[in-house]
């Protein structure tokens, strides 16, 4: 769902939120096999997580051998990744930054990033934009990853297509995302759906048990109970209609300099 408009309906979505072990499908399979994708020559990258959420997937990537900088606007998340690098003994290969994705050369320079990495939240600023955008801070022959939702069979039933109209108008098909890579100047490498596990086991799943221990916490507070029920019939959605759309790895080149 997307984020409120109003400051308590926004507190009820970080509640929900808050301690998942991510913040969108994935899993750490899929991130490993979208990076078999790019050719790294053996040499540490330089890659910028965007959205990076609470740092499972940069984590994951600085386990690798490779220097992450992760940003996110949601200093929660930043503080969990911190304590989870120093943990893990990866401080010295994360730059973790609370910052915005709409912005970004207020926080990293332009041309200096290896892979552009962003699972699950592209969606945020829109796909074609965010091609266009953070194309500028790749280098020459950079790869950017990306994860998004996306429509998987050309019959969509009302039920979903209304509701992603509201939710996510910019939604397109897997055929038409390679349009826009092809557009925006990348060279698509690889695309694959992620399973319907990977939207279970770390994100729905927690996040349902989350939903009911939230609204006997807030019984009979209407506004937060429509929150949470927003939430919960996105759940159900996808539960029926899981065969219709999913969130899909698009691994790109640039190519056009």
């Amino acid at each position: 769902m997307s984020l409120p408009p109003d400051d308590f309906g926004q507190k009820i979505f970080f509640e929900i939120h808050n301690d998942l072990p991510r913040e969108g499908p994935g899993s750490i399979q899929s991130t490993l096999q979208a990076f078999c994708s790019i050719e790294s020559h053996d040499k540490q990258l330089n890659i910028l997580d965007i959205a990076c959420g609470p740092g499972m997937t940069t984590i994951e990537l600085a386990k690798l051998g490779h220097h992450i900088t992760a940003i996110d606007n949601h200093q929660p998340f930043i503080k969990t990744l911190l304590t989870r690098a120093k943990e893990e003994l990866l401080s010295d290969r994360i730059n973790a930054l609370v910052g915005d994705m709409f912005c970004l050369e207020k926080f990293v320079p332009q041309n200096s990033f290896d892979v552009i990495w962003s699972e699950g939240s592209i969606y945020l600023i829109g796909f074609e934009r965010g091609l266009i955008e953070w194309k500028e801070f790749l280098k020459k022959d950079g790869y950017l990853v990306c994860s998004e939702l996306s429509w998987l069979t050309a019959d969509v039933p009302n039920e979903p297509r209304e509701f992603w109209s509201k939710n996510y108008p910019e939604m397109h098909s897997r055929e038409e995302n390679f349009e826009i890579i092809k557009k925006c100047g990348y060279k698509l490498i690889d695309s694959f759906v992620l399973e319907e596990k990977d939207w279970w086991n770390e994100y729905y799943g927690p996040m349902e048990k989350q939903i009911q221990q939230l609204k006997l916490k807030y019984n009979e507070q209407k506004e937060a109970e429509n929150v949470l029920h927003e939430q919960q019939i996105e759940i159900d959605l996808y539960r029926k209609y899981s065969k219709t759309y999913g969130y899909v790895f698009y691994i790109m080149k640039n190519i056009d300099v």
